[in-house]
This record gives structure tokens, sequence and C-alpha cells, in this order.
């Protein structure tokens, strides 16, 4: 998991705590999850597509959480050694744990993890892979910086981030509560805009874009306007417990159970891919 503070442009607003009680990582782990699953199915044609990362053989993943989206990757590429990072030993504890109980090899020593912070980590890896990572950097380009101290001469960056300018309900006109909470949101979390920025500045850093994709993901495919419903359910409650995001919750998870019962209803979300190449 990510480091989720984040700078706030109002001084009223204060910054989340930086390490989340119990009960809010246990939702966090949950929308993790759901993240992942309506969302890596789609991302492995841009991995396929990468000759960096097929030609790739040791890889971290920079805030790991609890390692579920790490294993989904390592279970479908398996000719690659894996090392998950996060600040949160609680995760970390819970990924190996979690990692032994799945292994089908007791012996498997493809996958490790490590207690440490992304922005101080060492090491020398061919691709580094920040997925929904960067919204909580205090600036987009510290994770260039950093990634000097992880990643080999020539290695990759993977950033995957959420695009919420992509994101859209139908109907519109039963749906303002929630576009009104991601418009707050997206001023109370500044840093949701950092991949845009991160591709601007990419060059200034010695990084160069191997390739870019907007990947739009809608509730239309089967089972997804669930895993839409579960999730923003859960992301409504870490926001209010943990972000401290004054705002109608009662009235939003309403509106969304309203949207949910709607046969006719739709949305999306949009996950913005880059892979940046060192080249200096």
């Amino acid at each position: 998991m990510s480091d989720m503070t984040s700078p706030m442009s109002d001084p009223s607003k204060q910054k989340s705590p930086r390490f989340p009680k119990d009960d809010i990582l246990a939702i966090w782990n949950r929308i993790m999850q759901y993240q992942v699953d309506f969302s890596f199915p789609l991302e492995l044609q841009f991995y396929l597509s990468l000759g960096s990362w097929l030609e790739a053989r040791n890889v971290v993943d920079l805030g790991t959480g609890n390692g579920y989206y790490l294993r989904q990757l390592a279970s479908y590429f398996r000719n690659k050694f894996y090392t998950g990072i996060d600040f949160d030993e609680r995760l970390v504890k819970e990924a190996q744990a979690l990692s032994d109980e799945e292994a089908v090899n007791p012996n498997d020593e493809r996958i490790s993890y490590d207690v440490a912070d992304v922005l101080s980590y060492t090491g020398e890896f061919s691709v580094g892979v920040a997925r929904l990572l960067v919204q909580h950097l205090d600036s987009s380009e510290d994770l260039f910086i950093a990634a000097r101290n992880f990643l080999k001469q020539d290695g990759t960056l993977v950033v995957i981030d959420s695009n919420d300018n992509a994101r859209f309900f139908w109907p519109t006109d039963s749906c303002r509560q929630i576009d009104a909470f991601f418009r707050k949101f997206s001023e109370f979390q500044p840093g949701r805009n950092y991949s845009d920025s991160m591709m601007q500045s990419s060059k200034n850093y010695g990084f160069e874009i191997e390739k870019s994709q907007l990947l739009l993901i809608p509730s239309s495919l089967p089972t997804y306007k669930n895993l839409f419903h579960e999730s923003y359910h859960l992301f409504f409650d870490i926001v209010q417990g943990h972000y401290g995001m004054p705002f109608d919750y009662e009235s939003l998870r309403l509106e969304l159970d309203d949207w949910a019962r709607n046969e006719g209803s739709y949305s999306q979300i949009g996950v913005n891919l880059c892979s940046y190449r060192r080249v200096g």
C-alpha cells in the first residue's frame, strides 16, 4: 500500500495519518483486491506489449500493500523474481503470509517482501511497478528521483494510476451527489492528477516514455457492475474514515445504491498506464 499522506492546498485541511487504523486498513485491503480484479485482466495486454517488461528478471512492486497485485503478476509471468515493498509492517507480514498460503510450491522463492519507504529504497531492479501510488506522494517528481536508486541504468518504471477525467456515471441527473463527491475529493487530494505531470516532466529526470495508454474500464462487463458498487462503497468509507473529508455520506451512499439497482445505469473508470525507460 502506498504512502497515504497527501499535500493539502487549503491550510485548514490536515494531512491524513501516515498509518491507517486497523479497521480502515481492512477496508483498504478489500478495495485494493476489487481494483485488481476488475483492472488487471485489462492491464495484461499493456504488459505483454512491453519489451522491457518481457525481458525483465527482477521486479519491485512499490507500495505493495498485502501483495495481491504482485501475486497476480507473478502467477502470470513466472520467469521473474519479485520483491514487494511497503512502509507498513502489518501489510508486509500479511503479504508474506498470503504468499506462503497460496504458493503451489512451498519452496518457491520468486516472491519476497520488505518493509521500506519507496522514496528511500535502494536496489538494482530491471522494473519498478508503481500502481495507484503516485497520487499519494507529495510531488510527482519524487518517484523519478527515488527510482534512480532502485532501478538499473536502463531500467523501466511502470506507473499505473487513476484518470479522474475519464470517470463517468449515467444517468447523470440521478448521480449528482457522486459527481460532487469526486469533484471535491480531487481538490482534497491534488495528487490524483500527478500521472499527467509525470509524462510532461520525465525527460527532466532522465526518463523517456516507452509507452502510454488510457485504459477505460466499463461497468457493463459481466460482474463488473457489482464490483463498481462494492468498490465505491468501500472508497467512501475510506475517504470518510481516513481522510476525514466533510460530505453528506448518507445521501451519497443512497444515490450509489439507487444507481446499482437501475438496470440501465452505467459507469466507467479510467486508468493511465505509462512505462518510462531510464536513459540518464
